[in-house]
């Protein structure tokens, strides 16, 4: 019973500035709609096609013809892999240099007003983000993978899903 009373009171000092961040839900879902506001709806349409369209749909093409039909070759099979994960970080990681600009001021003024935590922030902006990084990595990798040639069952695919998901988090990480 002690440890839960210190965890609260720890939890408490924590939170004391942003007092709104006890209630569970609290703002979340407005600051998640602040959030993908900025980086989808308030920025121009051509230049959000043209990025997702160059990072997410041309750059896995090239990477796919140039490694063409190479799953005989185990080093070239390494080399798609790494050259998709790496240009899938470069575009995740260019996606919230990109935005976050947009929002700067607002977010100084919010921190000012102590509206919010700036962890509460950066996962709202990590969960408004994931509808188009999720649907550009399965775009992407839709087009790499079966050009490479790798692996044509079901777990393997997935298991490339899963560690260009988790490549492209950590890239989103970088870039805040």
């Amino acid at each position: 019973a002690t440890d839960s009373a210190s965890d609260a009171t720890a939890l408490d000092a924590l939170t004391e500035p942003f007092a709104g961040l006890r209630v569970p839900g609290a703002g979340f879902a407005a600051l998640v709609r602040r959030c993908f506001t900025v980086t989808v709806l308030r920025v121009n349409r051509l230049s959000l096609a043209l990025r997702f369209f160059s990072l997410f749909v041309l750059m896995p093409l090239v990477i796919g013809v140039a490694m063409y039909d190479q799953a005989s070759n185990v080093v070239s099979l390494q080399n798609a892999a790494f050259v998709f994960v790496l240009s899938l970080s470069f575009a995740s990681a260019m996606t919230p240099l990109m935005d976050l600009h947009l929002e700067r001021l607002t977010f100084l003024r919010d921190q000012e007003a102590c509206s919010y935590s700036p962890v509460a922030y950066y996962l709202a902006f990590t969960v408004s983000s994931l509808p188009l990084d999720t649907i550009g990595l399965l775009v992407g990798a839709g087009l790499v993978y079966p050009l490479v040639g790798f692996r044509d069952d079901a777990g393997s695919f997935f298991l490339f899903l899963l560690v260009g998901f988790l490549q492209q988090q950590a890239a989103i990480a970088v870039g805040y």
